[in-house]
């Protein structure tokens, strides 16, 4: 847990337990880590499982390097969200290969960035590609020092937001009265951004900050308009984003893993952590029970140890 919540590395957690009174060797609790990751593998794969077959997937990746002696380098976790799991897989390079293994196959809604990498899993045979406004937002908010009038866009992307936050405090998000209201309010506002973004291409430079920012919301214009058509369609992919952000910064604390193997140990525990914070669970509990009990719990019965649906055992 002081690992995959609170991104400590072990040799903080050495200092800290031997101040406690339980010195133990930072390789003992490296060992101890990855026989956890291994014991709970059952565990893991079922909730990537479950994220990735799930109708509304949100997905993002951030770079973790890999520390072995002489051959440092980059890779990747990516994150894949559902409203019940949020799950993390590692991989080596940034390509395809990683979310086409995850989501080939699977149907309804993934809400990415622009990525390029997501192109073979959404489409005709695959799933529907829903854009980021955030990001869109960045990109403008980004080019405000040589372009003043960006912002203008900023103030209508606002107007998007501040509809989604009336029908949230509401409590009406996801409802067919939130698809009325996004008909009514926010596709106006989608018309008035576009018209805006048509009034501007071709009369700044393309590479210019203001010119990447309209080039991206005109490309990405199919994409920015899904959530028009479903209410259960997020605004942007902050959550993705917000998952992420134990692993940047795990890498300004423990730096990089040490192998490939490691990464992929990390990721196991991370999802588990995670999931259980989704789900009001008590990380730290669930896994001092669910450790001792997954070896001998019946394969067809596993969804009974998921953190959604552990029960504590009695005191």
């Amino acid at each position: 847990v002081s690992k995959c919540v609170d991104s400590m590395p072990f040799y903080r957690q050495q200092r800290t337990l031997a101040r406690a009174g339980v010195p133990i060797a930072r390789s003992v609790l490296c060992s101890l880590f990855h026989r956890a990751a291994e014991v709970l593998k059952p565990v893991y794969e079922r909730l990537v499982e479950m994220a990735c077959a799930h109708p509304y997937v949100h997905a993002d990746e951030t770079k973790l390097r890999i520390g072995e002696p002489k051959r440092a380098r980059d890779a990747w976790v990516w994150t894949v969200l559902s409203e019940d799991v949020v799950a993390y897989v590692f991989s080596e390079s940034r390509a395809a290969e990683t979310p086409n293994h995850l989501l080939a196959g699977s149907n309804g809604v993934l809400m990415v960035d622009g990525y390029a990498g997501y192109n073979g899993v959404v489409g005709d045979e695959g799933r529907v590609r829903a854009g980021c406004w955030a990001h869109a937002r960045r990109k403008f908010f980004e080019a405000r020092g040589t372009a003043p009038e960006a912002s203008e866009m900023l103030d209508l992307i606002l107007k998007l937001y501040r509809v989604e936050r009336a029908v949230a405090d509401r409590g009406e998000l996801g409802s067919d009265r939130h698809g009325e209201i996004r008909d009514s309010l926010s596709r106006e506002l989608v018309d008035k951004i576009e018209a805006w973004v048509d009034e501007r291409r071709g009369t700044v430079l393309p590479k210019g900050p203001l010119g990447t920012a309209l080039e991206f919301a005109f490309n990405q214009r199919k994409a920015l308009r899904q959530f028009l058509d479903d209410p259960k369609i997020a605004l942007d992919n902050n959550i993705a984003e917000r998952a992420l952000r134990v692993v940047a910064v795990g890498r300004k604390n423990y730096l990089f893993v040490g192998h490939f193997e490691g990464g992929q140990n990390l990721t196991v525990l991370q999802t588990i952590c995670h999931t259980c914070l989704l789900h009001g669970v008590n990380p730290y509990e669930y896994l001092s029970d669910v450790l001792v009990r997954v070896r001998e719990h019946p394969a067809s019965r596993l969804d009974e140890l998921l953190p959604q649906n552990w029960v504590s055992p009695p005191a």
